[in-house]
This record gives structure tokens, C-alpha cells and sequence, in this order.
């Protein structure tokens, strides 16, 4: 029955309280080539060349910043942080500039989720339906919005005033004055309310204007209502196997009302009725159905009017599954009973006709309605508990297991069979026990809801303009209990089922709408391999790593476990090293080094609150028991408190959401490098700021690239030179070309998806695709001033611009125009670009060092007008967007803005000159190619092997990391 799941649910709440389009490969202009992928000689040794940087731009004035925003990054940037707030149902995001009692920027979700698991309804005067939720709301739909299936907004939501007004409600029924009467509470407890016809109007949270109070017997676990001819209000208690009378002259007053009349229901403890929604007949008799027994027993009209134990006039028992858990009855007009069967595995409606219910004995309904369809929202009956009529004859019936609300015409019901319904209300989820949640590379916000087993997505859009209702709903196997979200680097979602110990994947196509899809694979446990899943991160060799919170480790899953659905044996298990290393561990991510951390939430009498890091070297290493190389602990102000979710933003602070102080804290890079318990550099906590036990984190960080160890070299007939981890995934080599490649692009990381593709670019403008990158148009056959010389990604993967040496710039996919020297003298010509992280503008590089900057690109300093002693050929942007470094065919570098400088080849002797550079994924170091595909290294980036040395066909043009 719905008040075991909702003690589910509640207990959930106590414990941890995008759609994306497909990264499908479409090659422009030209096909794929065969891989090739060559270790070379090492780079030489390289002398350090002091940084430069002169005032103002060379043969243009600073653009003015003009302000805009991309289409499909209408909301928050990478500048943001967003929580997922469990006790509110809310999404909130924060500036990772906040500290304090800081106000929320960004607002989503706090609606009722409606239908769900809703336990009674009732029709008023107007033809409104009236659904009691078992997530403490009752909800008005206008008759006008049930004329059609689909999923209505309620037209009147009503919550708790905070006095468990409304507190699993679970009956409902009008008084003649059009006053709603509805049931609360749990065993032992429990109270009935009235709202008058006034409170109705409007959504809020009324106090009721009569509220009958449990005194342990009177009230106890009431389910039906159901007001006599004379205006009394009789109350079945489930737990305390009662049938109660409250006289009409006692509804005026609150209190521990003493029914005058109580009427105790056969048998006791496992063998009691188990009374639910009661009706009369038409003669004034009283049916109950006994949902412990399996019976429905009538209650004579000459019984009613004294305490006692009657002797039913009737019992009907069931034959078959005629009976099964049987919860609320119903006549219509003909005086025909139907009752509703909520168990699991029946799940029918019956109906007994008048001349059925005459004498005692099992009758065989004289109508069965039986299920079609299968989950939310299909299932047409799924634990139902209670049917009634509406004025037209339709039998409405709400449906606690697919969280739906049916309704039958009178053709349907008129026989046995499993008709589809004629009108199916189905639920829009908004946000229910909330847990962790990720971006996707469209900057989609996906949210795991635990309370209504279902996946959401928030738009960009809704983001920024504060939405109720996600854009995307997916409804999960039944009972399940989402707790943790990520994507691959194929746009799949995966999402763990902390309740069956599973791993759902679903592809893009199946989360472009609403519904419920049958995951594309499902990895089930083995052996205790998936022991309450948790948080989930992939490493960007693609293996999923799964927390599991019930038996404190850390599992590997590999890609060719995850290709089909079974229970694999994890790659590698990482359990406690005995310190409490994992302790209730829930939440992961990794950062750009290739580190996992984890953070602990193990409360009760020896509580772990702490923030574990674990190496790639030990996640290497396989089965075992690591010391974490840093654990966080908290400090004397309780900077750690039930910590769950935690992300890194761009600039490599690691925010964690704490639930038990309600906190968002922040961490600096220098804070990470050691064991200890760092005072944090930020912490967003007080009344203001809306955090209420939050949960998850997710930070849209558009440029942050995942640890990688490698990078890709294309030469001028279009050959690609793979070096490191980073895979070949086709070239232009070998086949014919009209123009010349000048240089190339990866593919951007967004969230979890992305970096496993890139783009050639041609000096006619034509664009080339290989692996995730996809193709959005080119200059390839279009006539041109002068020739292309570079391109530049937007940080999403959705679009591109190409530059040409005049400065021309040519936007295709989102990438939008923000100016351009086309049209302007130039003392020298453009030879490359960069765009800033948020892909709102970009940055031209002339040869002789001039930068000239558009959108919200900010001017940092150039070397226009300073001698150099070669060329400028290249640029590129810091991971933050604020620095640049150039280039020149010398090797020399110049930094400007935060970009710092790591050594050069300026003034070494190099066999073939230098053209271009690609930074580290972490802004601390980069690398300069030569056209002999020789490979410099500064910094923090690492040789993997170059082209020096070997025979090539055409000479390298750029690099890509």
C-alpha cells in the first residue's frame, strides 16, 4: 500500500536529503583516411624568454564589448554553481564568486509533482478533480484540462501550513457547504481537516479551518471519509481497525474530538479488517472494504447508531484474485459496488452488481478491469486505490504505482477486458527528493529525483527564467531510486538505482522527450558489485567509476563491460584502507589531472566527514586498499558537514554541498595538495541563500578538459598524427584535397561529453569531421577575399568559425558573429584565433603580434608595434578565458593576462620553424609544434612522441591537445 512507500520515501528523504542531441560523425567535404600514429624524437631543451606585453592592440582600436547570448547557452556560464536542495525540491545556482549569506541567482523546481502516488480523489460541484498526493499536496484539475490525456498544470495546489495540515493525505470527500474534508497521518497518529470552499481559490498552504486531532484511538491511520445523509463524517482507521462517527454538531470545533459513535471492524493485529474507503448505499447501509482480509463486509443501517462490534449483514470474500488488498468502494448510479484491488500483482477493478450483494459468500465480479500497459505513464491500472464517478459516467481511478490518474468510459467498463484508458492524466515531475545532477554538453541540468523515481532536465531557458516544470521527464523502472547522473563521451546518460543495485544507460534519442525508455543497457550486481550506487564519474580512458555508499567503495566498470547489459565483475574494487578512507562515500569527480574524489557522509555515533583523493596511479592499480593521497577533513567551524555532492569549476576549486549545515564551500587548488583540514576560501550558507540540505553539485564548465596525456598534429594534406591517449579517428590523408589543411580543432569538453573528435580546416574554408566532432557548414566552393588560416571551436562542440588572413570571420552551427577586420586596414595579416570560454566572442592574432578582440573578449595586451624577430603564427586562450599566449615561428612566447609563461624556443636552433602552440588542460603548461612535426614541451605538459625526424608528405600546419 502507498503508506509503506511513502515510509520509504520519507526515509529516503532522512538518508540523503538535457537533452542532449547525438554526437553523430558527419565528415564535410571529404571522407575519412587511413590512421596512422607515430612515436618521434624527443623535444630538445628549452631556454626560458621573458614575457611581453605592451599596451594596446596593432592597426585597430579595441572593439566595444557588445553583449550577448548564445541561443543554446541561454542560461548561466561557467561562472556558476548550481545545488540540488533535497529537503526543497529546488535547484539553486550561485556565482562562484559567492560567499555568504549570498541570494540564489538562479531558481528551479519547488512545485508539487503531480499526479503522484496519489491515494484518493473526489470530484466538487464544478466537475474539478480533487487528487490527495502522498508528497503532502492536493491538487485541483479544472474540468477543462480532463478532457484529453496529457499533463495538466494544477489549477490549485495546496501544501502543509508546517503543521502537518496536510501530511499524507489519503482521503478525501465535500460536505454540503462545499467544504473539502481530508486524512492524515500515520499509526497512532493522525488528524482529519477541513478547508472551506474559500481556502480552495488559490494555491498556498491555508491553515484548516477545523483540524479533529488524534487522541490514539479516534484518529488512527485514517484512510475513507464518507459523510452520511445527515451530514455526520465517518472515518475508517486502518491501524486502528475502526470505523468512526463524528456527529455533524461536532465538526465546528478542533480538538481530540471522542466520536459519538465507534464502530470496531472484525478480528485483530495481522487478522483485523484493515478498513479503508468506506461508502453508503442508497439505503443508508455501510460497506467497508477489509484490506487485511480480503473482504468487503456491510454494515446494517440499524447498526450504525451505537459503539460496538457489529456483525456484518453481508460479507463478500473474494474468489480468485476477485479480492486482493482491496481499498476504496464505490456505487454508481445503479447501485452496483466497485471496489479497487491496489495489490502489485493484481491490480483490477471489479464491479458487483445490486443483486450481487444481497447475501454473504464470494461472488464472481460481474465486470473485471485489468491492466494494460506497463510502468509511468503507460500502466493504465497500477495500484489503484480509489475510483469515482464523474457527472458524464466516466470511472476515474488513481493509479499509486504509475502516477497516473485513468479514466474509463461507460462503453469501457461496461464488460470485462483491459481497455486503454480514454483520458490518462500523467505526471510533469518537477523536482522530488532531489539528489546529485550533471550538465549535459547542451547545458542542460539533469537531476536525479529519488522521490518519484525519475530523471529531469532543466533548459538553458528555464534555467535563467526559473522554471516549475523540466523540459524532460524520465520515468525509471518501478520503485527505483536515482541517485547519481552522468554522460559519456557519447552523449549517454547513466544514471545509478541505489534501491536495485543497478546502472541504467539511455541513449540521446531517448532523452530528447518525456516517457519511459527501456535503458539501452542495464548493469546489474554480482557478488556485491553494486551496493547502493551512488555518484558516478567517467575517466577519460571511458571508464565508469560507481561509488557504492552500502559497503564503502569504489568500483571500475571498462567500456566493453558497459556495451551490453549483464553483471559484470568490476574491473577494479577500492575498498577502505581501515582509516576510514570510504565511509559512506556518495559523491564523485574527477579533475583535470586524472584525480577521483570522493566525499564521505558516514553519520551516527562515530561520524566521517571528509573529502578523499585518490591518484590515477592507485585507480591503476586495481583491486586494493589505498591510502587517499589527500583527505579533507573538517575544520573547527564544521566546514564538512554530511558532505555529498562536489564539482570543480574551471579554475580548479572543488565546491561541496553539505547537507547537514546546509553549506556550500569552496576549496582552492592550493588547498588540494595536502591532507588537512583547510579553512575554506568560500562558504555560501544562511537563510538568504535557500540552501536547505543540499545534495548534489554541478558546475557548467565549458572549457575545463579532462585529464588527458597526449595530442593530435595535421599536416597540410590533411594527415593526422596521433600521439599519447589521444586516438586517431580518420584524416584527409591520402585523399585529394582543393586547397591545402591550415590547421585544425578538438572537439571542446562540456560536462562529461566531448573531447574525442576534431575538425580540419582547409585555406578554401573547407571543414573536415572526424570522431564526436560534427560538421555545421564551411567556406569549402564559396568565393573568398583571402584565404582561411584558421579556426577556433565554440565551447559546447555545436558550432565553429573560421578566420581568414584579412580577418574575415565565418560562423557556422551556434557559433554567432561578434566583428571582424574584413573590412579594415591591417599592418599585417590575421594568422590565427581564440575563442573566450564562454563562446560569447573571440580574439583575432595578426603576424605581427596585434590582438584585436569581439564579444566579451577582453583586451590583455599584444606585441603591435614591438619588433619581434619573427612572425607571430599562432595563439591561444587560458582554460578561465582571461590570458592568451602567442606564439611566434621562432618558438618565442608572450603571455598576456593570466597566462603565465613556461619556458620557449625562442632563441634555440630549430630545424623547421614553429607554427602553433596548444596549452594543458590546466593552463600551467604547453606545447609547440614545428612543420616537421617536431614537439616542444613546457610547463606541465608531457612529450609524448612528435614527427621529428620522419619522413612526411606535406609539412605540419597545427596541433590540437
Amino acid at each position: 500500500m502507498a503508506r509503506t512507500e511513502f515510509q520509504k520515501i520519507a526515509a529516503r528523504r532522512v538518508i540523503a536529503r538535457g537533452r542532449t542531441a547525438g554526437l553523430a560523425v558527419v565528415l564535410g567535404l571529404g571522407s575519412v583516411g587511413a590512421a596512422l600514429a607515430v612515436s618521434g624524437a624527443s623535444a630538445g631543451a628549452a631556454s626560458a624568454k621573458p614575457s611581453v606585453s605592451t599596451p594596446g592592440p596593432a592597426g585597430a582600436s579595441p572593439t566595444p564589448q557588445v553583449p550577448h547570448v548564445r541561443p543554446n547557452i541561454a542560461g548561466p556560464g561557467p561562472g556558476n554553481v548550481f545545488v540540488t536542495n533535497n529537503a526543497a525540491d529546488t535547484a539553486t545556482g550561485y556565482p562562484t564568486s559567492a560567499s555568504g549569506n549570498a541570494t540564489p541567482t538562479y531558481g528551479v523546481g519547488g512545485n508539487a509533482t503531480s499526479p503522484f502516488e496519489a491515494e484518493a480523489e473526489v470530484f466538487d460541484a464544478a466537475g474539478d478533480l480533487w487528487v490527495a498526493n502522498f508528497n503532502n499536496t492536493i491538487v485541483e484539475y479544472a474540468k477543462s484540462t480532463l478532457a484529453q490525456s496529457g499533463n495538466p498544470v494544477p489549477a490549485v495546489v495546496l501544501t502543509s501550513d508546517g503543521s502537518s495540515s496536510i501530511s499524507g493525505p489519503s482521503g478525501l470527500v465535500f460536505d454540503a457547504s462545499g467544504d473539502l474534508w481530508a486524512t492524515n497521518g500515520g499509526p497512532g497518529s493522525g488528524s482529519v481537516v477541513e478547508f472551506t470552499r474559500s481556502q480552495l481559490t488559490a494555491s498556498g498552504s491555508p491553515t484548516p479551518a477545523v483540524t479533529i486531532s488524534s487522541n490514539g484511538t479516534n484518529v488512527d491511520s485514517p484512510y475513507g471519509l464518507a459523510f452520511d445523509t445527515t451530514g455526520n463524517l465517518w472515518v475508517s482507521n486502518y491501524s486502528g481497525n475502526t470505523v468512526v462517527k463524528f456527529a455533524a454538531n461536532q465538526l465546528g470545533t478542533s480538538g481530540a474530538t471522542t466520536p459519538a459513535v465507534i464502530l470496531t471492524m472484525p478480528g485483530s493485529g495481522l487478522t483485523a479488517c484493515g478498513p479503508n474507503g468506506s461508502a453508503f448505499d442508497a439505503s443508508g447501509n455501510l460497506w467497508v472494504p477489509c484490506y487485511k482480509q480480503n473482504q468487503v463486509l456491510e454494515i446494517a443501517k440499524s447498526s450504525l447508531g451505537s459503539t460496538g462490534t457489529p456483525s456484518p449483514a453481508v460479507t463478500l470474500s473474494s474468489t480468485g484474485n476477485s479480492l486482493n488488498q482491496p481499498e476504496y468502494a464505490t456505487f454508481d448510479g445503479s447501485g452496483d459496488l466497485w471496489i479497487v484491488n491496489s495489490n502489485t500483482g493484481t491490480s483490477t477493478v471489479v464491479e458487483f452488481k445490486a443483486d450481487n450483494l444481497t447475501s454473504s459468500g464470494s461472488p464472481v465480479p460481474d465486470v473485471t478491469l485489468s491492466p494494460t500497459g506497463v510502468g509511468t505513464p503507460t500502466a493504465s491500472l497500477a495500484s489503484p486505490y480509489q475510483l469515482v464517478f464523474d457527472s458524464t459516467g466516466n470511472a476515474w481511478v488513481v493509479n499509486s504505482g504509475s502516477l497516473t490518474i485513468s479514466a474509463f468510459s461507460p462503453a469501457q467498463y461496461a464488460a470485462s477486458g483491459s481497455p486503454v484508458p480514454a483520458i490518462q492524466i500523467t505526471p510533469a515531475f518537477g523536482l522530488d527528493s532531489p539528489q546529485l545532477e550533471t550538465f549535459d554538453s547542451s547545458g542542460n541540468l539533469w537531476i536525479a529525483n529519488s522521490g518519484s523515481s525519475s530523471v529531469v532536465a532543466f533548459t538553458p531557458a528555464q534555467l535563467a527564467a526559473g522554471a516549475t516544470r523540466p523540459a524532460i521527464a524520465l520515468s525509471l523502472p518501478a520503485q527505483s531510486f536515482p541517485e547519481g547522473v552522468t554522460f559519456d563521451t557519447s552523449g549517454d546518460l547513466w544514471v545509478s538505482d541505489l534501491n536495485h543495485g543497478a546502472l541504467y544507460e539511455f541513449t540521446p534519442a531517448q532523452l530528447s522527450s518525456s516517457g519511459f525508455p527501456t535503458p539501452k543497457v542495464t548493469i546489474t550486481d554480482t557478488g556485491g558489485s553494486l551496493l547502493g550506487p551512488s555518484g558516478l564519474a567517467f575517466a577519460t580512458s571511458g571508464d565508469l567509476w560507481v561509488v557504492n555508499r552500502a559497503d564503502d567503495s569504489i568500483v571500475e566498470f571498462t567500456p566493453a563491460q558497459l556495451a551490453t547489459s549483464g553483471s559484470p565483475t568490476p574491473a577494479a574494487t577500492i575498498t577502505s584502507d581501515g582509516s576510514n578512507s570510504l565511509a559512506t562515500p556518495t559523491g564523485a569527480t574527477f579533475d583535470t589531472a586524472g584525480d577521483l574524489w570522493v566525499s564521505n557522509a558516514q553519520s551516527g555515533a562515530t561520524p566521517v566527514f571528509s573529502v578523499a583523493e585518490f591518484t590515477p596511479a592507485q585507480l591503476a592499480a586495481g583491486t586494493g586498499s589505498p591510502t587517499p593521497n589527500v583527505t579533507l577533513s573538517p575544520d573547527v567551524s564544521g566546514s564538512l558537514d554530511i558532505p555529498l555532492g562536489l564539482g570543480f569549476d574551471g579554475s580548479g576549486n572543488l565546491w561541496v554541498a553539505n547537507q547537514g549545515n546546509s553549506s556550500l564551500v569552496e576549496f582552492s587548488p592550493a588547498q588540494l595538495s595536502a591532507t588537512g583540514s583547510p579553512t575554506p576560501v568560500s562558504t555560501v550558507a544562511g537563510p538568504a541563500t535557500q540552501l536547505t540540505a543540499p545534495v548534489g553539485v554541478a558546475i557548467p564548465s565549458l572549457t575545463v578538459r579532462p585529464a588527458t596525456s597526449g595530442y593530435w598534429l595535421a599536416a597540410a594534406d590533411g594527415g593526422i598524427f596521433s600521439f599519447g591517449n589521444h586516438p586517431f579517428f580518420g584524416s584527409m590523408g591520402g585523399k585529394p584535397l582543393n586547397k591545402p589543411v591550415v590547421g585544425m580543432a578538438p572537439t571542446p569538453v562540456f560536462g562529461s561529453t566531448g573531447g574525442r573528435g576534431y575538425w580540419e580546416v582547409a585555406t578554401d574554408g573547407g571543414v573536415f569531421s572526424f570522431g564526436d566532432a560534427q560538421f555545421h557548414g564551411s567556406m569549402g566552393g564559396k568565393p573568398l577575399n583571402k584565404p582561411v588560416v584558421g579556426m577556433a571551436a565554440t565551447p559546447d562542440g555545436a558550432g565553429y568559425w573560421e578566420v581568414a588572413a584579412d580577418g574575415g570571420i565565418f560562423n557556422f552551427g551556434d557559433a554567432h558573429f561578434y566583428g571582424s577586420t574584413g573590412a579594415m586596414h591591417l599592418n599585417a595579416p590575421v594568422v590565427g584565433m581564440a575563442s573566450t570560454a564562454d563562446g560569447n566572442g573571440y580574439w583575432l592574432v595578426a603576424a605581427d603580434g596585434g590582438i584585436f578582440s569581439y564579444g566579451d573578449a577582453q583586451f590583455y595586451g599584444s606585441m603591435g608595434g614591438t619588433h619581434l624577430n619573427k612572425p607571430v603564427v599562432g595563439m591561444a586562450s587560458t582554460p578561465d578565458g582571461k590570458g592568451y599566449w602567442l606564439v611566434a615561428s621562432d618558438g618565442g612566447i608572450f603571455s598576456f593576462g593570466d597566462a603565465q609563461f613556461h619556458g620557449s624556443m625562442g632563441g634555440k636552433p630549430l630545424n623547421k620553424p614553429v607554427v602553433g602552440l596548444s596549452p594543458t588542460n590546466d593552463g600551467k603548461g604547453y606545447w609547440e609544434v614545428a612543420t616537421d612535426g617536431g614537439i616542444f614541451s613546457f610547463g606541465t605538459s608531457v612529450f609524448e612522441g612528435s614527427m621529428g625526424g620522419k619522413p612526411l608528405n606535406q609539412p605540419v600546419v597545427g596541433m590540437a591537445s
